[in-house]
């Protein structure tokens, strides 16, 4: 049997001629030394040469990263300085094949090295997720995944990126594109889901009137919540906070969580008053309002949104809120001494032409 040298030296020859041209003879040369301390180094050349080739096969280096990587797993080499210089050529090789690639496909919309770098992505960070050099990359997979749209995928990744540096250069960015993957992937599930809002069972008398139960909220819509807290965190003076807010509450509401969504609907009229969202805010916080039974508040809300210029500038809302405060003041004045005290000098105003 030739020898452990003698098969090194004629790897180091065959490496000079062109050793790519014969990977059949290179697997085996190298399997019959797998647990030889200079496998790894050897197996780090191939792909350097595979690399180094003009027109190379991206195909074939693949399949080179990927042969380094068993060899990193099952035979790495037991001398320190020797296995941190395979850890080293792994890490490297992994990090620079994934976003080079990436940009390289990118550049050329070719689908092809669009699923190499994929598989070197995963390769990094099946091995490499707490390398200081993982931000970048898990940032950039993140990216990736977006643009396949995976969106639970995808919003993982730009949560671990947020995590591991909440202060790091992708952060914001991360940040705000996990809430729009999470939103996303809420619509995917959404459109297989037989899910309704939950119902109310409404009555115009206070001792018949039963508040919905809550339901659970679904594991996409909690981490969506979670995304949308920590963004308002990093950013709290966002332009975006009222539809935000609108959203979480939406999400507690459709779940019959009443007692979440009424603040931040709230929240919206009192804090951004002018937005958009703050007529649907103001009529969502009094149904919310009412579907817990809570009359009372219904009325005293009404008279303070209408109290509020910026609401009432909107003739419909500011009908609607009239109506909504004469018909409860009606049914309840006829309820005799059990009315709320309040009602008894209340004034309604004059609906709106």
């Amino acid at each position: 049997m030739t020898s452990i040298r003698r098969r090194i030296a004629l790897l180091g020859g065959l490496w000079i001629i062109g050793l790519v041209c014969l990977p059949a003879l290179r697997k085996r040369l190298i399997a019959d030394d797998t647990i030889g301390p200079s496998v790894c180094e050897r197996q780090s050349r191939v792909l350097k040469n595979t690399l180094s080739s003009a027109g190379h096969d991206k195909r074939l280096a693949t399949e080179e990263l990927e042969r380094l990587g068993l060899i990193y797993d099952r035979a790495r080499p037991q001398q320190p300085e020797q296995a941190a210089a395979c850890r080293k050529a792994f890490h490297d090789a992994a990090r620079r094949l994934a976003l080079g690639w990436h940009g390289e496909a990118q550049r050329t919309q070719d689908d092809a090295t669009f699923r190499l770098a994929d598989r070197a992505y995963e390769l990094f960070l099946a091995h490499f997720a707490d390398d200081q050099d993982a931000y970048e990359v898990n940032f950039f997979w993140g990216e990736r995944l977006w643009v396949l749209g995976r969106w639970k995928d995808a919003a993982e990744q730009y949560t671990r990126v947020v995590e591991a540096q909440p202060d790091g250069q992708f952060a914001r960015e991360s940040a705000h594109a996990a809430i729009l993957a999470w939103k996303n992937a809420q619509i995917s599930d959404d459109d297989r889901s037989d899910h309704r809002p939950c119902n109310h069972d409404w009555s115009s008398r206070d001792e018949d009137c039963r508040p919905p139960a809550a339901e659970p909220i679904p594991e996409v819509q909690q981490k969506l919540i979670g995304a949308i807290q920590t963004y308002a965190k990093m950013v709290p003076d966002t332009p975006e906070m009222p539809a935000m807010l609108y959203r979480e509450a939406s999400i507690y509401y459709d779940h019959c969580q009443f007692d979440r969504a009424e603040p931040l609907f709230l929240a919206v009229v009192q804090e951004h008053a002018k937005h958009e969202l703050a007529v649907a805010s103001a009529n969502m916080y009094l149904d919310a309002l009412v579907r817990e039974c809570k009359h009372t508040e219904v009325v005293a809300a009404a008279r303070k949104f209408l109290d509020t210029p910026e609401l009432m500038r909107d003739a419909p809302f500011a009908n609607e809120m009239i109506s909504t405060f004469t018909d409860i003041f009606d049914r309840w004045a006829s309820a005799g001494p059990r009315r709320p005290p309040s009602l008894a000098t209340d004034r309604l105003p004059q609906a709106r032409e």
